[in-house]
């Protein structure tokens, strides 16, 4: 098996999304590893996944996937293989609930605690916003929820936030739509992500709430109910575009000033995944592992190390190494391939869709700005690239909806006892049909666009610091405001509907300067 270097990682990712953007009909392409014979073997190959293989004979010359890629600053010409595997992935928000009733006692273990609410935080357990149709809405479920992938350091401002997906709490908000304002199909206005002070139904709100457990699990959207499941407000999102995007996260801030904030986060709690170090599941001793992330040489190297993976998800409970309910000791989980590249389906039904909004009488769909006719395109499926993509041993034992936003993790060095560690590799967003294959975008990319690093116990703040907000509780063009005597500029939107994207925080903010 061959090994490149990170420099000659890079040129292969940037060959392989170069060249699935090349041919419609080549709708995913990563790097993985050979198959023949039914079996994968140690070659390292630019992977064509399609869901059914077609004869040479029938497909045009344009359309035949090369039997091998050239790539400027790698020695050999790299092969290829062409893998029947699903291409139709999507977010796994959640929008369904596992039993037709509230009372979750019939819900089964290991996935039941999962659901539940659980206090101090952990990663691995149920966590969502308010619904987009606001709330006390007879239609609550939808799309309200998903993972704490588990909690962080914001370098920003040495404090303590949790991590999941932006289409999990921001309503995959996205960063190509010229206007100020975002209204869904109940008429509520969104003119931030950051700000909820203006949803009719959200009084008394500031910033996007978050709860623990979510609305669908809670079974109800009363206002006066999830209060007492608030854990935070939405701190930053990183907005989609039509293309290139490589990461879906949004992370918030924990809240210290609710009646329920009391036992919300532990020092010796906060940093564990849920269920990992159950009898069975992770290894028995592995729950008191304070996980590091990993590095980009050890992402790199991922189909020839081929770790164990494990993950904790709001859905389907600890699944992955060394096997784990439901589905029994044979469920394990691999890499599939690695700078996977692709598009994401962010449509549900037809009354709300995600990555679609509406202003005025007119339906916005997810497009870059810069070329509007990749929007026209992949309309609602925005493409991912240089994603990690897996797979697990049995059907149906990987990834569900309302898995999105774990935390994915690899047992490095298994064989070595003093080296052998549990790290993170990503934030999982997408899967299939078929539950048995799933994506997440890459920890090291997550650490570089967002300024985080791994929470390991240490004592540090949680909440807001050093930051005043002042609310405006009328739309207003004005630009300034002094709060304790000092001037501020504001950094959600005004009235002026031309944007920019800040790349290096993820924020969508109006065309002006700030202090």
């Amino acid at each position: 098996m061959s090994n490149y270097n990170n420099q000659q990682h890079e040129l292969i990712e940037l060959k392989i999304r170069e060249l699935q953007a090349s041919n419609p009909t080549w709708e995913e392409v990563g790097l993985g590893r050979k198959i023949k014979s039914n079996k994968r073997t140690g070659e390292l190959a630019i992977v064509l996944f399609v869901t059914k293989k077609i004869t040479s004979n029938k497909l045009s010359s344009n359309n035949l996937f090369p039997e091998s890629i050239t790539v400027n600053g790698v020695d050999d010409p790299i092969i290829t293989d062409v893998q029947v595997s699903p291409v139709n992935f999507r977010s796994l928000a959640c929008y369904d609930l596992p039993v037709s009733g509230p009372d979750d006692s019939a819900w089964p273990e290991p996935i039941k605690s999962h659901r539940q609410k659980q206090r101090p935080l952990k990663g691995g357990i149920s966590l969502g916003t308010f619904g987009p149709r606001g709330y006390d809405h007879p239609r609550y479920l939808s799309m309200a929820g998903g993972t704490l992938g588990g909690l962080a350091i914001d370098r920003d401002d040495n404090t303590v936030v949790g991590v999941t997906n932006n289409h999990v709490l921001a309503h995959a908000i996205n960063g190509a739509e010229n206007i100020s304002a975002i209204t869904g199909p109940r008429g509520l206005t969104f003119w931030s992500i950051l700000s909820t002070n203006e949803t009719t139904p959200a009084e008394g709100e500031t910033r996007y709430p978050v709860y623990q457990r979510n609305v669908n699990d809670e079974y109800t959207d009363s206002k006066s109910v999830l209060d007492t499941l608030k854990v935070g407000t939405v701190k930053r999102a990183y907005p989609f575009l039509g293309d290139n995007n490589k990461i879906d996260v949004s992370i918030f801030a924990l809240d210290t000033t609710g009646d329920y904030a009391s036992d919300l986060f532990s020092r010796t709690e906060s940093y564990k995944q849920h269920q990992m170090g159950a009898s069975g599941v992770g290894g028995a001793s592995d729950s008191t592992k304070k996980l590091d992330w990993a590095t980009t040489s050890e992402l790199n190297n991922l189909l020839t190390t081929d770790p164990p993976i494990f993950f904790a998800g709001r859905t389907s409970g600890p699944l992955g190494w060394p096997g784990s309910q439901p589905h029994g000791a044979v469920c394990t989980i691999s890499v599939q391939a690695i700078n996977s590249s692709g598009s994401v389906n962010f449509s549900y039904d037809n009354s709300y869709k995600q990555g679609h909004f509406t202003l005025g009488d007119k339906t916005h769909s997810l497009r870059d700005s810069n070329n509007p006719s990749i929007g026209n395109s992949l309309r609602n499926s925005p493409r991912f690239v240089d994603q990690i993509r897996f797979e697990a041993s049995t059907t149906g034992g990987g990834a569900r909806g309302g898995d999105s936003g774990s935390f994915v993790c690899a047992l490095f060095n298994e064989g070595n006892v003093a080296l052998s560690a549990w790290k993170v590799v990503g934030v999982l967003n997408s899967g299939e049909s078929s539950n048995t294959f799933f994506k997440c975008g890459r920890i090291d990319h997550i650490a570089h666009y967002f300024n985080l690093s791994p929470y390991k116990g240490e004592d540090l703040d949680i909440g807001y610091k050093n930051v005043d907000i002042k609310v405006v509780n009328s739309r207003s063009d004005a630009v300034t405001a002094e709060i304790g005597g000092q001037m501020y500029w504001q950094s959600g939107s005004t009235n002026d509907k031309h944007h920019r994207h800040n790349p290096a925080r993820g924020r969508v903010v109006p065309n002006r300067n700030y202090l």
